[in-house]
């Protein structure tokens, strides 16, 4: 330990030396120093005040923010008052004396973090810090004032109370100091006022706005000066607003987006400084489009510079050497910030005003030039905005389609490369229209690339095309091309480079998931070869392409099935096991390879899997097991110490947050293939369930990964149900089988209602309810005690006021003056996600209702008054879901029901022939169900039921698209009134009527339940429907020939069908299924 301060001199003096002895025993005696911690920052403020050499101050400086600031290791609080005191007092007055600009820029740091540190606790003051910035501010001397206003600037959060009583001062010390001569002084003011705009609220930051010309012009008086650095460090505050408080730039938008269309076209400003103001105008568009979509001339003036740079395309020889993986790895140019940006602008701005612009004035100019770099673009521009605007873009595809066909002729091997990347795109954004409509021209002309073997990468572009186009195409469409699809893919295999034979390795694996048991014919000339490839392919450079071809097997084994699979799949489970036994790198491919193939061929073969999982589940529940690493690094650390392959960095605040993505990803596969192992072998898992489920159970709650968490839930039902069946299978169902799935569930539930109550990503959450509900079902009955029913009933009550709450929001943002077409859109779309939220909120009652029934009504009672809030609500979706619930209560409790119709009918009975097709829905499934389940009490309702219920079968929209389920549902409802409530109806007069309205052809569920009504009627011999001497024995038969044999009816529908079939006259039967095409 240093005692006297010569001693400590020489301690930090030893922190530089050269010899690594001396300085590691430097760091010992400093670190033991720390027991005498107001020795130790006395010393430090010695050094910094005395010593002559720079270097060694500003170490100090380092050693002294660290010593007393906001770090976990902290010294301040283990000073003494009296050396708090000084502390304070002598970093005042050294800060205000010190000369060297890169001390003083330390001495800044120090004070910020020790104004953190005290400011921080709670009743913490340093009013001589604020009595010194405002002293220091009115400075004759620019670095004073800079230095008063980067210390607001850093504290801005903190001292947001102090400043508020003296505002005014505040806006001309602002005002002033961006007109300061001095460009530090100015930049400084930038900074504070950007930070002082993040802690006004919206009606005090308008005061603000008069400033921003001056606060523009900060940037032009960097260039000016040839700071480009610091202009960029301008720009980099301007996005930063952008993002979070576009409409304060709004009286400003002309000068703000002329300002960064000069920046974009200065060719001799730095690529950084260029790209930073399209990145203003990108991000801008992203956090107030409907403001950028009505700046006049904004896409006349923006896009044409975007384009522009999309062109900057070198044809260097590196691109046709590579791939595309090694291509996205070289830096980073003004082609790929153009396509980026368009990307951006796409999605941001929609369709309505891009669409029409760059197809009726860029996109025909730039596929017709002649440089091929401006058809590049052209191509580039389709594929790019297709995810962005979709919905203007459908009705044009065919149009769109038959100008790129073309250029996969094109004389230049990148434009080829260009249209199957446009195509490939198309395949995906567009999904079954693009392969219903379009493969007539599209799958010929890729097939005709793949023979371009002078260009390998063009014919791996076109296998990856292949690969899109076969994600949402059926066996049927796929069937005429396979052989010559298959014939050209086998060659690439046999014979490409490695780069080609992985593309085609895909292909060839997409192909067969899409073609199914069809895939069976060209079994036998793949598989060997791919056999071969896993056997023989050992080098570095073969990783990826083994990988993809366990993915290939696995999927051709799923197309073909079980029985074709099954001589092939013990060598091929081998050789996969001998790769992952192979002590693989972290880095390796194949493992995320091997969880995903391991998971497809366990879902071909079954329960005959079941040996291997003991093989399997290791390495998956150690990748299921990863706790991602998270790093956290200071703002002002270098580039390359942060970016690195693997991970992704967030700024907060003065520091960025940094996680490992790849093992992120690994994790996320991993969660996904185990709820595929526990869904495919229910019982053969069971001896994993309880080590998974202690893995899964906190995943739920994964901040980091949506995916994560989705996987994690869904596979908390199939765990349960596992279990379960384990159970029922060793016929110990009742008492130990019950008491662990009680404790399994108790185990899971308290977490998994944490992470839903947590979640705030939407579509994340409507995932989570659907296999919340799926919990209680597989659970069963008598799982759930009484303190976790009403957890989840407050959950569920929570959720619904969470839907008010954002609808109020949605509701705001429509009364805001930039609000337009684009905007409503988008407010629709999040009103449906919300409609999803409460579908499975209705779902996860239903489902408690069927399960507990009675018992749960205690707790169906304290959320009775959401539910008829949602029953009251002007919104048809609101009434849909109360019905629904209304709907399982009838259906689950039959006459337990009855004391809830009074509130429930009244809105029900009208909603039978309701405009709004789901609400009609559910309402005469309901009606269905009353009639069904409500008893001789019900009674009373059945005319009314029934004449709206005869409104919604006759009226003029009964067959449209959106109302012909329902229709078929209001039938089924009327057969079942006059099976379960004869006395209350003329079945002699309706029963006639009910016959003629079959058959019923489109609600495949609901036909069902309406022919197991006809045959019951018939078994009963039924003369009402039968006829007057069977008259109507024809219809009948009509009706069974038109359903025989389809998905309409089930097998025990079929065999009753037959039965009854059997006591027809045979000639009558004969003749109408000879008429409906039977033989």
């Amino acid at each position: 330990m240093a005692r006297t301060l010569e001693e400590f001199q020489q301690v930090i003096a030893n922190f530089t030396s050269i010899d690594n002895a001396n300085r590691k025993r430097a760091e010992e005696i400093y670190e033991e120093t720390k027991k005498n911690p107001d020795f130790l920052v006395g010393s430090l403020f010695q050094c910094i005040r005395s010593n002559a050499d720079t270097t060694t101050r500003n170490l100090c400086c380092v050693l002294l923010r660290r010593a007393i600031g906001t770090s976990i290791n902290s010294l301040w609080k283990n000073l003494s008052p009296q050396t708090q005191l000084a502390v304070k007092s002598q970093l005042l007055e050294t800060l205000s004396t010190e000369q060297t600009e890169e001390t003083r820029t330390q001495l800044k740091n120090v004070t910020t973090e020790l104004a953190r540190e005290i400011l921080d606790e709670e009743g913490g003051e340093w009013p001589e810090l604020l009595m010194f910035l405002f002293n220091l501010i009115k400075s004759p001397q620019p670095e004073d004032r800079e230095t008063s206003l980067s210390i607001f600037a850093q504290l801005a959060e903190y001292l947001k109370e102090t400043i508020q009583s003296q505002f005014q001062f505040l806006y001309s010390v602002l005002d002033s100091s961006l007109k300061d001569s001095n460009l530090k002084v100015k930049l400084a003011a930038l900074l504070a006022t950007s930070e002082f705009l993040h802690i006004c609220e919206e009606t005090e930051r308008k005061h603000f706005q008069h400033l921003l010309p001056f606060m523009l012009e900060t940037i032009s008086a960097a260039l000016t000066a040839k700071e480009e650095e610091k202009a960029q460090n301008a720009l980099e505050l301007f996005v930063e607003m952008a993002e979070l408080h576009p409409v304060f730039l709004k009286p400003y938008l002309s000068q703000l987006l002329s300002a960064c269309v000069a920046i974009m076209k200065a060719d001799h400003l730095e690529d950084d400084t260029r790209h930073l103001a399209l990145e203003f105008i990108a991000t801008l568009c992203e956090s107030r489009p409907a403001m950028v979509r009505k700046h006049p001339g904004f896409l006349e003036t923006v896009i044409p510079l975007i384009v522009e740079m999309m062109w900057d395309i070198e044809d260097d020889e590196d691109w046709y050497e590579g791939n595309d993986e090694d291509y996205s790895e070289v830096d980073i140019t003004d082609s790929d910030i153009g396509e980026e940006t368009l990307d951006r602008l796409s999605i941001a701005l929609g369709g309505v005003l891009l669409v029409p612009f760059m197809f009726n004035h860029i996109i025909p100019q730039l596929l017709a030039a002649q440089d091929w770099q401006k058809r590049h673009t052209g191509l580039m521009s389709i594929s790019i905005m297709s995810e962005g605007c979709l919905k203007q873009m459908r009705p044009l595809l065919k149009d769109i389609v038959s100008k790129i066909i073309p250029f996969l002729r094109d004389p230049h091997p990148r434009i080829r490369w260009a249209a199957c990347n446009c195509i490939g795109q198309m395949s995906s954004d567009f999904q079954s229209d693009f392969q219903e409509q379009l493969h007539s021209i599209v799958l010929p002309g890729l097939i005709a690339v793949m023979d371009d073997s002078a260009n390998p990468r063009v014919q791996g572009h076109a296998a990856a095309a292949i690969i899109n186009f076969c994600e949402n195409a059926s066996s049927k469409l796929l069937e005429p091309y396979l052989d010559p699809l298959l014939s050209k893919l086998y060659g690439l295999l046999t014979g490409g480079r490695i780069s080609v034979q992985e593309q085609a390795t895909t292909a060839i694996a997409a192909i067969a998931d899409a073609a199914e048991t069809i895939f069976t014919k060209y079994y036998d000339n793949f598989v060997p070869v791919l056999k071969s490839i896993l056997a023989n392919a050992n080098g570095k450079e073969y990783r990826n392409l083994r990988g993809k071809t366990m993915e290939c097997i696995s999927l051709i084994g799923g197309a073909v099935g079980k029985e074709k699979f099954y001589s092939d799949a013990k060598e091929i489970m081998e050789l996969m096991m001998n790769t992952q036994n192979a002590q693989l790198e972290s880095d390796d491919p194949q493992i995320g390879f091997l969880l995903q193939s391991w998971a497809r061929i366990c879902k071909c073969m079954g329960q005959d899997f079941v040996p291997y999982l003991q093989y399997v589940m290791p390495p998956l529940l150690a990748s299921a097991s990863i706790s991602p690493e998270v790093t956290v690094v200071e703002n002002d650390d270098s580039a390359d110490e942060v970016q690195q392959d693997g991970w992704q960095f967030v700024a907060l605040g003065d520091k960025r947050i940094g996680i490992n993505t790849s093992a992120m990803e690994e994790k996320a596969t991993a969660c996904s293939m185990i709820y595929c192992y526990v869904n495919e072998l229910k019982e053969g898992f069971f001896p994993f369930v309880e080590e998974v489920s202690k893995i899964l159970v906190p995943s739920m709650r994964y901040y980091f990964s949506s995916s994560v968490r989705t996987a994690s839930w869904s596979a908390m039902p199939q765990l349960i149900a596992s279990a379960v069946a384990y159970f029922e299978k060793s016929g110990s169902i009742k008492g130990a089988g019950e008491m662990y799935v009680r404790n399994l569930v108790s185990f899971i539930l308290p977490e998994y209602l944490n992470s839903i109550e947590e979640e705030d990503e939407l579509d994340t959450l409507i995932l989570g309810l659907d296999s919340l509900a799926e919990v209680f079902d597989n659970a069963g009955p008598g799982i759930l005690t009484r303190e976790q029913l009403e957890t989840v009933t407050v959950l569920c009550q929570l959720l619904i006021k969470n839907v008010g709450t954002r609808r109020e929001e949605r509701e705001k943002l429509k009364g805001h003056e930039d609000h337009d077409d684009d905007e409503e859109e988008k407010i629709e779309e999040d009103e449906e996600r919300d409609q999803e939220v409460l579908g499975g909120i209705a779902d996860i009652i239903g489902r408690l209702l069927k399960t507990y029934k009675e018992e749960y009504l205690v707790y169906f009672e304290q959320i009775l008054p959401d539910v008829k809030a949602l029953l009251d609500s002007h919104r048809g979706s609101d009434k849909q879901t109360a019905i629904c619930i209304f709907d399982d209560l009838v259906e689950h409790l039959g006459l337990s029901s009855l004391k809830y119709f009074s509130i429930f009918l009244p809105i029900l009975l009208p909603s039978i022939t309701s405009a709004h097709a789901p609400l009609r829905q559910a309402a005469v499934y309901g009606a269905g169900l009353v009639a069904q389940h409500g008893g001789n009490e019900s009674s009373q309702f059945i005319p009314e039921l029934l004449r709206q219920l005869s409104n919604a079968i006759t009226l003029s929209d009964a067959k449209d698209e959106f109302f012909v389920c329902p229709t078929e549902n209001a039938i089924c409802a009327v057969g079942k009134i006059c099976l379960y409530q004869s006395s209350v109806v003329d079945t002699a007069k309706i029963l006639p009527i009910w016959l003629s309205t079959l058959p019923v052809t489109e609600d495949k569920e609901e036909s069902k339940s309406t022919y197991n009504l006809l045959c019951t009627f018939v078994e009963q011999q039924n003369q009402h429907l039968l006829g007057q001497g069977g008259s109507n024995l024809p219809k009948i038969i009509s009706v069974f020939a038109q359903i025989y044999g389809t998905d309409l009816i089930d097998e025990s529908l079929t065999a009753r069908i037959r039965n009854l079939l059997g006591a027809f006259p045979k000639e009558i039967v004969e003749h109408h299924f000879k008429e409906h095409g039977h033989k």
